[in-house]
C-alpha cells in the first residue's frame, strides 16, 4: 500500500540537502537508540531529517515503514530546516511521535524536561514576560461550560459585578506597569461584550494606553470582524482566546456554543493583527489524543502563545468532583506542547498553585 505524502520514502537529494543542514546532523548513534528493536521488520537506515523544532527523529527500515520518536539529543542550533520536514508534511508525524514519548513504556519525564528546556533555549531564548490580568466584568455567564464557577447555570461562591470603570481599570494599570510587568490583560465574563460595555472598554483602553503605555490584552469571548477592527483602534495588541479542548472533546464540556464559534475568533484576531494567545484546561477527563489534537488544532490556527490551564474543580459545577491532575501529568503536558510549539510562547497558568 503506498504511504501517506508525509510518509513517504525522501529522495537522495532531500535526503542529501537534509544532512547538509547545519545544525540539524543528529548521530547515527542517536539515530539507532530511536528505533525499538524489530520494529517495522528491517535494519534502520538514518536518512537524516528531523522535525521543524529539531525534535523528532525520522527514520526509515529496509521495507520502507518510517519509524518516528523524539530525539535522544538536540542541537542548539536549528536555522536550517530542510525542505521535507516542514511543518505541513511532518505534523501528523509530530503528532504520533508526541503519543509514542508521553505513553512509550520506555518515557522518563525527566528527559522530557530536559528536551522541552533545550527546545526552548533554541527558539526562545530569554523570551519570558510578565502578564497581569484583571477580571474586569465577573458571573452570569450564560455558557454551561461544566469547570467554570462564573457560568450562570450553576450555584457557586463566584461574585458577581458589571464591567468595571475607566477610573478602576486604570489604577490597575498603573500599579502593574509600577511593578514592571509588561502586558495588562483584560478578562470579562459572557459569550460576548454587549454593545455599551465595549463602547465603555475601548474609551478606558484609549486612556491607559495614552496615560500609561502598558501593553493591553483583551479577553472578551467571540469576537466579529468589526470589533476586532475597534479594539484594535482602542489600543489593545493581543487577543486571548481558549479552545478550552479538543474539538472531539468539546461536546462533553460546552454545549451552548459551537467550537467553530471559538475557531472562527481565533482567526478573526489573527486577521485583525492582533498576537493570539489560545490554548485550554487539561483535566477535563480528555484523553493524551485528545490533548495532541487540540496542539494539532493549534498549529493549524498559528497561535503566538499558549496558556496551559489545569483543572481547578470548583464545587458547584459538574466538574467540581474531578481529580485534580497528577503533578508529572501536568509536567509532561508542559513538555509536549512545548516540544509541539517551538516557536510559541508556552505559560503555565490557571490551576497551576493546586495541581
Amino acid at each position: 500500500m503506498p504511504l501517506p505524502d508525509d510518509e513517504r520514502r525522501l529522495s537522495k537529494g532531500e535526503r542529501r540537502r537534509a544532512r547538509s543542514g547545519e545544525g540539524h546532523r543528529m548521530s547515527r548513534q542517536a539515530g539507532r537508540r530511536a528505533v525499538r528493536p524489530g520494529v517495522g521488520g528491517g535494519k534502520p537506515s538514518w536518512d537524516g531529517s528531523c522535525g521543524r523544532a529539531g525534535n523528532v527523529v525520522c527514520l526509515h527500515t529496509s521495507n520502507s515503514r518510517r519509524i518516528t520518536a523524539f530525539s535522544f539529543s538536540f542541537h542548539k542550533d536549528f536555522t536550517h530546516v530542510p525542505p521535507a520536514c516542514r511543518a505541513g508534511r511532518t505534523h501528523r508525524l509530530r503528532r504520533r511521535a508526541a503519543l509514542v514519548s508521553v505513553r512509550g513504556a520506555g518515557n522518563r519525564l525527566a528527559s522530557r524536561i530536559r528536551d522541552a528546556r533545550l527546545a526552548r533555549a533554541a527558539r526562545k531564548p530569554d523570551a519570558a514576560f510578565t502578564c497581569g490580568i484583571v477580571n474586569a466584568k465577573s458571573g452570569r455567564c450564560p455558557e454551561n461550560c461544566a469547570f467554570c464557577a462564573q457560568s450562570a447555570h450553576y450555584a457557586t461562591n463566584a461574585p458577581v459585578y458589571p464591567l468595571l470603570g475607566t477610573d478602576a481599570l486604570l489604577r490597575r494599570a498603573e500599579e502593574l506597569a509600577a511593578a514592571g510587568v509588561d502586558r495588562f490583560g483584560i478578562v470579562t465574563s459572557g459569550t460576548a461584550l454587549s454593545g455599551r460595555d465595549l463602547d465603555a472598554l475601548c474609551e478606558s483602553a484609549a486612556r491607559i494606553v495614552r496615560e500609561v503605555g502598558i501593553r493591553l490584552c483583551a479577553s472578551l469571548g467571540l469576537l466579529t470582524p468589526e470589533r476586532a477592527v475597534r479594539l484594535r483602534e482602542a489600543g489593545f495588541t493581543s487577543y486571548h482566546h481558549n479552545l478550552e479542548t479538543s474539538a472531539s472533546h468539546f461536546p462533553a464540556i460546552c454545549t451552548t456554543h459551537d467550537y467553530a464559534q471559538d475557531l472562527e475568533t481565533v482567526r478573526v484576531a489573527r486577521a485583525a493583527g492582533f498576537r493570539v494567545c489560545s490554548c485550554g484546561i487539561f483535566g477535563l477527563g480528555e484523553t493524551w489524543e485528545q490533548r495532541i489534537e487540540l496542539s494539532g488544532t493549534l498549529s493549524e490556527l498559528g497561535v503566538d502563545s499558549l496558556p496551559l490551564n489545569f483543572l481547578n474543580p470548583i464545587p458547584g459545577t459538574p466538574l467540581g468532583s474531578s481529580p485534580l491532575l497528577r503533578p508529572a501529568e501536568a509536567l509532561r503536558v508542559v513538555a509536549l506542547m512545548r516540544l509541539l510549539h517551538p516557536a510559541a510562547d508556552v505559560l503555565v497558568c490557571g490551576g497551576r498553585a493546586v495541581t
